[in-house]
């Protein structure tokens, strides 16, 4: 089965950007989700599903789980505490098919690769860097029915 993988703030989450000092709980399960839960349903027929996060905060993989809610059953895996510079190697050890994620960083270090996954660049209006970025070989979507629609119609 083709393997998705996920960055969760900026894709799943809204793109507000939180300073790092300021990553708490309190912070994070505010946030509000972007996509809609049958999308995970239906996504999970055709992909594995993984996602990965540099929430960093206490306990951020027991929080993350309960801030997923019931879209956590359609997950293959979750990996927390991973900061930008780190998620390609992880992200790689994976062996994607489709990777998105709204780092500019992260999209960079993928297309370092010799041979990288199919990179879709999530819209992040909150994050200058992620406008103004624009790279042969990564696609942009700018909304979860964007995202959602090409995924399905790719398989």
């Amino acid at each position: 089965m083709p393997r998705l993988v996920l960055d969760i703030d900026g894709v799943l989450a809204n793109g507000q950007y939180i300073p790092e000092n300021e990553r708490t709980v309190d912070k994070f399960i505010i946030l509000n989700r972007l996509y809609k839960e049958i999308y995970f349903q239906e996504l999970s027929r055709i992909y594995d599903i993984y996602l990965i996060t540099a929430r960093t905060f206490t306990d951020a993989y027991w929080w993350t789980n309960k801030w997923l809610g019931f879209s956590s059953v359609f997950m293959k895996g979750l990996f927390t505490g991973i900061r930008a510079s780190e998620k390609a190697s992880i992200i790689m050890a994976l062996h994607p098919t489709v990777v998105v994620d709204d780092s500019p960083i992260v999209m960079d270090s993928l297309r370092s690769e010799f041979v990288h996954p199919e990179l879709i660049l999530f819209d992040n209006p909150f994050w200058p860097e992620n406008q103004a970025y624009d790279r042969s070989g990564v696609l942009r979507v700018k909304s979860w029915d964007e995202l959602y629609n090409y995924l399905i119609s790719r398989v």
